[in-house]
């Protein structure tokens, strides 16, 4: 071959998919060296003094119980000075005497290249790449399923395995000697250990937006690589006066910096917090019943299975905490009290509520800052999915705190099956969410007819997707 790149394509079919053996033993002489060796997952031939016999031998063995061989090469890679090559193939396997039609498959093929004397390159080596569960198929198809079965089990196995030996301090950030970490090489040249860590957070800093970054602050440290994961935004102030100051009565945003004013004004007398629970106080007596919760879960539109759920966890869990500062003598209704409801605030929480109720705009803001994913590097991003949501949940985290856990992953599991729209749950939304103004409009809306189109489920309220097309929900 000449030239390797544009050549092999030709070189593979007529070695697979040749119509006579005559032109597939012409093929093997012609490009491959007399001493190549051969790899496949279910035989191999070492090189030895005229091995392409046998490579020939496996060649014809493809034809023998393949009747027809279909081959397409999608990319070569050739690298010139290495002398490799890599083709990317798929195949068609026609079994003969098969009832059922071609088995497909996909491997790598890589190829070692020698240059002869006349300028020419030719194979010396072939190894064929196969995935477990591709080579199942190819050798006994009815194991492919098990082994794709198994291949994702063994995937959690390693995840598991990761997270106990991190635990165990077997491979985790800063721990271990230096003779136990991997050499690093780049461009053919190992990196001292100093050089490794500068090389990590060279990796990570250009990454950062510009909107969550700026050196004058030192919001990240090297040594901390979470800091550079979960960075701060540091630009809320340009429409937010003192952004870290907790606002007592109004949850302002970037966008939003007045926050929801007309329901703001109304309820100026309470904080964030306990204008969040509102909803639920139907008399607007200060006390939230069990049927109280029932009722507004209903009326935001769960189903009477959640809304039951929901109102068993809310006043069984946050009952006893807003009666203590009343009375040490539980309460045998399970009622929540609103004008002590921050003493119901958990740990392992994301912190835009103070520990007063308050709320705090800079927290709200790098709640996306550090888990939304950007709209660009100067433009954060305005929306969170479930599984940023998730890992929401679990960056907020503290140790030997189960309640806290569970209430988050309640809470932010509800939030977003109230309020999401195509997989994401939209900030002005969640802003609207902790201070209780969108439960107001979400019954409304109801009510009028409208529905809401938002939230997850199929029919709720009529809609499928964000079309009303049903008259009733489900």
């Amino acid at each position: 071959m000449e030239f390797p790149a544009s050549e092999l394509p030709h070189v593979v079919a007529l070695l697979t998919s040749s119509a006579y053996p005559d032109i597939q033993k012409a093929a093997i002489c012609k490009y491959f060296t007399p001493d190549a060796a051969f790899r496949h997952p279910l035989c191999a031939v070492d090189s030895a003094p005229n091995s392409r016999q046998k490579i020939l031998g496996i060649y014809r063995w493809y034809r023998v119980f393949a009747s027809r061989v279909d081959i397409q090469v999608y990319s070569v890679v050739f690298d010139q000075a290495k002398h490799l090559a890599y083709c990317d193939v798929f195949q068609d396997l026609y079994y003969r005497g098969s009832p059922f039609g071609p088995r497909s498959t996909h491997l790598t093929v890589r190829l070692h290249l020698r240059k002869g004397e006349d300028g020419l390159y030719y194979i010396a080596s072939q190894h064929d790449l196969y995935q477990p569960d591709e080579i199942a198929a190819l050798a006994f198809p009815p194991l492919a399923p098990l082994l794709y079965l198994l291949l994702r089990l063994s995937t959690y196995f390693c995840i598991w395995g990761a997270y106990i030996g991190g635990a165990l301090g077997l491979w985790s950030l800063g721990v271990g000697r230096m003779e136990r970490r991997g050499k690093l090489f780049v461009d053919g040249e190992q990196m001292e250990f100093d050089d490794t860590r500068q090389f990590a957070q060279d990796l990570v800093t250009p990454t950062q937006p510009s909107f969550t970054f700026n050196d004058g602050f030192g919001s990240a440290a090297p040594q901390a690589p979470v800091t550079f994961e979960r960075p701060y935004r540091t630009d809320e102030d340009n429409w937010i006066e003192r952004p870290y100051i907790a606002r007592a009565n109004v949850a302002p945003s970037v966008e939003h910096p007045g926050g929801s004013p007309s329901h703001s004004d109304k309820y100026r007398e309470y904080s964030v917090l306990q204008q969040h629970v509102l909803f639920w106080d139907r008399d607007s007596d200060g006390i939230i019943w069990p049927t109280d919760t029932f009722v507004g879960f209903r009326d935001l539109g769960f189903n009477v299975a959640f809304s039951l759920l929901s109102t068993f966890i809310i006043n069984f869990f946050f009952s006893l905490p807003t009666r203590l500062p009343y009375s040490y003598i539980p309460d045998p209704f399970f009622r929540i009290y609103v004008p002590t409801i921050h003493k119901a605030k958990h740990g392992s929480n994301s912190g835009v509520y103070d520990t007063e109720g308050r709320f705090i705009p800079s927290r709200f803001e790098d709640l996306f800052a550090k888990y939304a994913t950007p709209v660009s590097s100067t433009q954060p991003g305005d929306t969170i999915s479930l599984r940023e949501l998730l890992r929401l949940v679990r960056g907020d985290r503290l140790v030997a705190d189960p309640y806290g856990w569970g209430a988050a992953l309640f809470e932010w599991g509800s939030t977003w099956l109230l309020l999401q729209k195509d997989g994401k749950v939209h900030k002005e939304d969640l802003r609207k969410l902790y201070d209780g103004s969108i439960f107001f409009e979400i019954r409304a809306m109801r009510k009028d007819g409208r529905g809401w189109d938002k939230g997850w489920g199929i029919g709720g309220d009529g809609f499928l997707g964000g079309e009303k097309v049903l008259p009733f929900g489900l």
